[in-house]
């Protein structure tokens, strides 16, 4: 890959917001593209295309938060696949407690309502997950 390929990176505008998959798929994406410029190695030096890469993964993080009501319940534990490290290395903290697990507790819930469309193997990872950072939405 050569640094001009980053102009390529689609714009987030152009997700569909309603398909967890396709927000699952930008995201590696963007988790790949992070690794390539360097930027899950604290020691690497900044570049221009890092810093941009970095504000493209800002405006990426608050599209996600605000835009995850449109996507399906079924869908949200794949949609949130790599949320919380891209969330760490764009601005150095966990994403929000509330955030992720308040998704994870309505998918959860739905599959409690029967809803087999949700992964009883993603559902499990995410809970575990949760559990294992100590949220204590968990706890209950």
């Amino acid at each position: 890959m050569i640094d001009s390929e980053i102009a390529q990176l689609p714009h987030y505008s152009s997700i569909d917001f309603s398909n967890g998959h396709e927000i699952s798929a930008y995201n590696h994406l963007l988790i790949s593209l992070m690794q390539h410029y360097g930027l899950l190695d604290c020691r690497a030096a900044s570049t221009a295309m890092s810093r941009q890469l970095l504000q493209q993964s800002k405006e990426w993080v608050k599209a996600i938060e605000g835009n995850i009501t449109a996507t399906p319940v079924h869908e949200l534990i794949v949609a949130l696949s790599g949320f919380d490290l891209i969330h760490r290395i764009t601005f150095r903290t966990p994403a929000s407690s509330a955030f992720i697990g308040g998704c994870y507790l309505k998918s959860f819930n739905e599959r409690i309502r029967g809803n087999r469309l949700i992964s009883d193997t993603d559902l499990y990872s995410a809970i575990s997950d949760r559990i294992q950072f100590r949220d204590k939405a968990f706890f209950d």
